[in-house]
């Protein structure tokens, strides 16, 4: 997706982890890699690795420095994020307390820490906004495969 957009020539190499992916690029045996916060957080200040941009639309509050590469290649973005999923039967209550338990949590200033360290920017949604938000990348997916030409 990143090169077709970017008109540029790319191998995809299906690394078993982002270690793996990162050694062969810290090795000189890869290039480049794109690779989520998580992964490239702990190289932010190592001179060994330049980190070229982020993949969200705008520059993360957390690499500020680092330009999203929405502004050299427009229309480009690529977000992951983490949620909680639980069986279709699941009743109300239930989801209601999980959701109340996860979003109190989100406020907590030692995990907030913890998740800036990795690069993660909490989102408390409720359930119908996370809804809404798989069924957005959902689409947002299929025209990615349109891009890419991928019909498989």
């Amino acid at each position: 997706y990143f090169a077709k957009l970017a008109g540029v020539e790319m191998v995809h190499i299906p690394y078993k982890s982002t270690q793996d992916a990162t050694n062969d690029v810290l090795a000189g045996r890869s290039h480049a890699l794109i690779v989520p916060n998580v992964g490239a957080m702990p190289f932010a200040h190592d001179a060994r690795i330049r980190l070229l941009g982020v993949t969200s639309p705008k520059r993360s509050p957390f690499l500020p420095q680092v330009p999203a590469i929405a502004e050299t290649v427009p229309g480009y973005a690529f977000e992951s994020w983490f949620g909680l999923l639980a069986p279709a039967r699941t009743p109300q209550p239930v989801i209601e307390r999980i959701n109340a338990a996860v979003s109190g949590l989100l406020k907590d200033p030692v995990i907030l820490q913890r998740l800036a360290s990795q690069g993660v920017e909490p989102r408390p949604l409720s359930r119908e906004a996370f809804g809404k938000l798989i069924r957005d990348d959902y689409e947002a997916m299929a025209k990615v495969v349109k891009i890419v030409g991928r019909t498989e």
